[in-house]
Parts: structure tokens; sequence; C-alpha cells
């Protein structure tokens, strides 16, 4: 019996949603571990593979339980793992778990412990304490997406915030922080956050933020160039507003 060989057990059940046996498997992992079976150990795969089933559950603790495993994961690691060593979270373990939280349909709530988890996964890499958490595009959709789900009336306002966070730290960073660079799926999260907010300046924004997906694009972001979705959104926006001019905006 081998890592590989509960990992893979493992990943059928996340496939299916299934966080309790995903999670128990891995305990048995342990048990096993520790009663001289040094070929079986959870490794990161592991645990990043608990953190998807628990991601894609539907328990209404989902979510919590699957910051729990990544919790365990910081904690092992800052207590002296290595980053070669399985207790180290990636960027992957974090950005599943944020997924799970936008997932969770706990509104702003849910959102903020998103955008929480995507602070620490930031401010582990910043500090030079996990090379293995650089944020990416992945990781701030996610976050973004867990607001524009919420139905807070500053859905928008966040998604537009976080946006822009991204520009920045691609702008401070160049190429090398290439992986953060906003694409098309960023600036649509945005757009609809602001079309749905149901703020009266929610279509002004959502058509400002197609104007910087624009000139994103025109300045060399090919993976910005708009789609029927972006313009869609816009549209969408001036005609749910009470604008009478709408309908000629749209």
């Amino acid at each position: 019996r081998l890592t590989r060989h509960f990992n893979a057990v493992m990943d059928a059940w996340a496939r299916l949603g299934d966080g309790e046996r995903a999670e128990s498997l891995m305990h048995t992992m342990v048990r096993l571990h520790d009663a001289g079976e040094r070929g079986v150990m959870p490794d990161r795969t592991s645990r990043n593979t608990v953190i998807k089933a628990w991601a894609k559950s539907s328990a209404p603790d989902s979510a919590k339980r699957a910051e729990g495993v990544l919790q365990d994961m910081e904690r092992s690691y800052l207590e002296g793992g290595r980053v070669d060593s399985g207790s180290a979270p990636d960027a992957v373990g974090y950005t599943t778990c944020i997924d799970a939280w936008a997932r969770s349909g706990g509104g702003s709530e849910s959102a903020r412990r998103a955008e929480a988890l995507l602070d620490r996964m930031e401010g582990s890499y910043d500090r030079g304490e996990n090379e293995l958490c650089a944020p990416d595009s992945w990781a701030y959709n996610a976050a973004m997406n867990a607001w524009a789900k919420s139905g807070g009336s500053d859905a928008g306002d966040r998604c537009q915030a976080l946006l822009d966070r991204m520009r920045c730290r691609y702008e401070r960073g160049g190429e090398k922080a290439a992986k953060v660079r906003p694409d098309r799926v960023s600036y649509n999260i945005a757009i609809h956050a602001h079309a749905n907010s149901g703020r009266k300046n929610g279509p002004y924004r959502a058509e400002r933020t197609l104007e910087a997906m624009l000139d994103d694009c025109a300045a060399g972001n090919g993976a910005a160039r708009p789609d029927v979705v972006s313009f869609n959104g816009v549209m969408s926006a001036h005609a749910k507003s009470r604008d009478p001019t709408a309908a000629r905006k749209a």
C-alpha cells in the first residue's frame, strides 16, 4: 500500500463530493503510518484532494471543513515543516478552499471568509514564508466570484477592489507576476457584480469596467479580450436600471 494508491481512492470520493469519506481515508493513512507503514503518509496531494472533496460537497459546513484541513496544513508548516514537505499549503489548496466558500451560499459572510483566505495566501507569499502559495488569477477570480454570488449591495465594489488589486500587483511585479494579470473571467465577474448590485451607478461601473477591459486587451493582454458575456453584462445592467435613456445606452 502506497500513498498514491490512497490518493487515487480519495480522488474518486472527491469527484463525488464526499468529504467525509475522503477525510476519513486521510486519517486512516496517518494511523497506518503511525503503526509502521512507512510507505503511507498523507502528502500535499492527499490534503488538497480532501479540500476538493469538501469544496464539492453539499454539506452545510463543507466550506468550514475545507478550511479546517487547510488550517491544519498551515499550522504544521509553521511549526517546522519544509516547503518540500506535504504540510506546506500551495496555491491549489488555497484556491480550492476559496472556491468552497464561494459555493457555500453563505452570502457576504462567506465572501469575507473567501477574501480573508486570499489575504492569508498573499501575505504568506509576500513575507517569504511560503513560495508555493503565490496568488494567481484563479485565486483572485474565486474570491471575486464569492462576492458576486453574495447578493450584497457592495458586491460590485468588493469585486472592483479585487480587480484593482490584481492590476496593481501585476504592474508592480511585471512578468514575474504574469499569473496574476486579470483575464476575461476577472473582468466579467466584476461587470456582472456591478450589473446585479442594484445600485444607481451599477450600469456606469459595469460600462467603465468593460472599457478598462478593452484598454487592457489593446495594451497586449490577450487573455482579457471581451466576449459576448462581457457585452451582455453591460447591456443587462442598463436594462435593469430605471434610467429613461437605458434602452439607448444598451
